[in-house]
C-alpha cells in the first residue's frame, strides 16, 4: 500500500481537521488508528486529506473534532458499498455465463442424442446424474431416484433406488435403459428387476419395502461411516462409556453426524417438495429393531458393528442385482467394468468408458461373466484401499511395473483377498492404459478411492461451491 497516512505531521493535520478525537493520548496512538482505517479503503495521502479537511470544515462549520464512527460511516462504509456493488455485478456476470454454458452444452448434447446410439446417451445421462448426486440438495436427489408415489402424492424409494442414489451406476448393458432416475412430471423409465431386500425388511414396520425421505437421510448418514471406523463410531454413540448405546444417545449422535454428512448437512429443512427431517427422523422401524418397541433396550457393540457391515454389504448386493438385469446370478464383464469406473473423476471418465466399450470386441472378455462372489471380493478389496495402495506402489517401484501376477500377489499377501484371473483380466483391460501388461496404478487407485468418498465428503456451498461447480462445468 503506497502513501499510507502514518506520520506525525499527518496526525497533526487530522487533529486540526477534527477527524482525530482530542482524547488520543499521543500522536502515535492516533496514527496507529488511522493507518488501520486507511489501509482498509486504499486511501492516498495528499488528495484524501485535502478532501477530509474540506468536507469536515464545510459540514460541521468548525475545526473541532469528528468522532471516528462519523469518519467510518462517511468514507469507509461508502467505499465498501462500492466494492459490494462491483462484487454483485461480477457474480451476476458469472451466473449469466454459467447459464449460457449450461444451456449451450445441454443443447449441443440433446442435438447429438437424437442422432446417436444408446452408448452415448447413457454417458450423457450418467454424467448428469453424477452431478445430481454430488451437487444437488438431498431433496432433489430423493425425488430424482425415487420410483414410488403414494395415492396422496408422497414419494418413496425402494432399497434399489436408495442404492442408485448413493452409488454411481450405469444402466445395465443388457437393458434398454439410458438413465436411472426421472424428473418431476415424467414417468419412471422402466422397471429394473431387483429382488426384494431381506435386509431392509428387518425394520420395515408396514412391510411395504419402501423408504421415506427421513429414512433416506437416516441411511445415508449411516452409510457415511467407513467400515474401518465402525468401532470408533460406536464409542462416539456410547456417551456414558458403559459399552452399550441407549436410544437417546443414538439420537443425539445421529443428529450431529447428519450435520457433518454431505447430504444430511445439505438438507434444506423442507423448503423443497415438502420433505422435512425433524426430531422424528430416528423414530422408525430401525429404532425398534435396535431398542425394542418401548425404546428402553440397549444396543451393544457387536450388534451395531454387524448392522453397519450388513448395511454396506446390502448396498454391494443391490449394485450387483442392478447389473444382473436378467437374474442370471452373474453379470457381464462389461457391467463389472462399468461398476469399477463409475466413481472415477468426471473429468477423466470418458477415456475409461471408451476402454470399457472395447470389451464388446474383445475375443476373450466379451462373453466373460462375473459372479456375485467375485463382485463381493472386489468390493472387499476396495475397502482395503490403504494397504493395497502401499503394496501396489511398493511392487511397482521394486520391479518397475505391476503385472497381473504382481497384482494378485499384493491383494493376497497384503490384504488377504484372492482375486480371480477373470476379474484381474477385466481390471487390466480397463486400467492398463499403454497395453504393455502393466497396471496404470494411479488411475486404478483413484477410481477406487472416489467410490467411498463420493457420498462421504462434504460438498462446497455458497460462492466457493458455485465457482467450483462453474469451473468444472466449463471443462466439460
Amino acid at each position: 500500500m503506497c502513501g499510507v497516512v502514518d506520520t506525525a505531521e499527518d496526525v497533526r493535520i487530522l487533529r486540526a481537521a477534527g477527524v482525530v478525537e482530542n482524547r488520543m493520548k499521543s500522536e502515535g496512538e492516533a496514527a496507529e488508528m488511522w493507518v488501520g482505517m486507511s489501509r482498509g479503503v486504499g486511501m492516498r495521502r495528499v488528495g484524501f486529506l485535502d478532501k477530509v479537511t474540506r468536507d469536515v470544515n464545510e459540514y460541521y462549520g468548525s475545526i473541532w473534532r469528528v468522532k471516528a464512527r462519523v469518519l467510518m460511516r462517511k468514507y469507509v462504509v461508502e467505499s465498501w458499498q462500492v466494492l459490494t456493488f462491483f462484487g454483485a455485478g461480477l457474480l451476476l456476470v458469472l451466473t449469466c455465463v454459467q447459464t449460457f454454458c449450461s444451456v449451450y452444452s445441454c443443447g449441443a448434447h440433446l442435438a447429438k442424442i437424437t442422432n446417436v446410439g444408446d452408448s452415448y446417451r447413457r454417458r450423457v445421462f450418467f454424467n448428469y446424474e453424477k452431478r445430481i448426486r454430488m451437487q444437488s440438495p438431498p431433496e432433489k436427489i430423493f425425488e430424482y431416484f425415487a420410483s414410488f408415489k403414494s395415492p396422496d402424492g408422497e414419494i418413496f424409494m425402494s432399497p434399489a433406488d436408495l442404492m442408485r442414489a448413493v452409488v454411481p451406476v450405469f444402466p445395465p448393458s443388457e437393458s434398454d435403459r439410458v438413465r436411472e432416475g426421472f424428473l418431476r412430471g415424467e414417468h419412471p423409465p422402466g422397471e429394473l428387476h431387483c429382488a426384494p431386500s431381506d435386509f431392509f425388511m428387518l425394520f420395515d414396520t408396514d412391510n411395504d419395502g419402501l423408504i421415506s425421505f427421513p429414512e433416506y437421510i437416516f441411511f445415508v448418514t449411516l452409510l457415511s461411516i467407513p467400515e474401518s471406523s465402525f468401532s470408533v463410531a460406536f464409542k462416539m454413540f456410547d456417551l456414558d462409556h458403559n459399552g452399550e448405546i441407549e436410544m437417546e444417545e443414538f439420537r443425539k449422535v445421529m443428529a450431529l453426524m447428519r450435520s457433518y454428512n454431505r447430504q444430511g448437512a445439505g438438507h434444506s429443512e423442507g423448503r423443497r417438495g415438502g420433505h422435512k427431517v425433524g426430531k422424528s427422523v430416528e423414530n422408525g422401524g430401525l429404532l425398534r429393531y435396535f431398542f425394542g418397541d418401548d425404546g428402553n433396550g440397549r444396543l451393544n457393540h457387536d450388534k451395531f458393528v454387524q448392522f453397519l457391515r450388513d448395511l454396506h454389504d446390502e448396498i454391494v448386493h443391490l449394485e450387483f442385482s442392478h447389473y444382473d438385469f436378467k437374474s442370471r446370478g452373474t453379470i457381464s464383464a462389461k457391467d463389472f467394468a462399468l461398476s469399477m469406473v463409475a466413481s472415477a473423476d468426471i473429468n477423466h471418465i470418458n477415456k475409461l468408458l471408451e476402454r470399457v466399450d472395447e470389451l464388446d470386441d474383445h475375443p476373450d472378455l466379451r462373453n466373460a461373466r462375473v459372479t456375485l462372489e467375485e463382485f463381493k471380493t472386489f468390493a472387499e478389496l476396495r475397502k482395503s484401499l490403504r494397504p493395497l495402495t502401499l503394496a501396489i506402489f511398493t511392487y511397482g517401484k521394486v520391479n518397475g511395473s505391476l503385472t497381473k501376477q504382481d497384482f494378485q500377489r499384493a491383494a493376497s499377501h497384503v490384504c488377504g483377498i484372492s482375486v480371480t484371473d477373470n476379474v484381474v483380466d477385466v481390471i487390466f483391460h480397463v486400467f492398463d492404459a499403454n497395453r504393455d501388461g502393466s497396471l496404470s496404478s494411479d488411475e486404478f487407485l483413484k477410481a477406487l478411492e472416489r467410490w467411498e468418498s463420493d457420498f462421504r465428503e462434504p460438498t462446497e456451498t455458497g460462492i466457493s461451491g458455485f465457482l467450483s461447480c462453474w469451473l468444472k462445468c466449463t471443462k466439460n
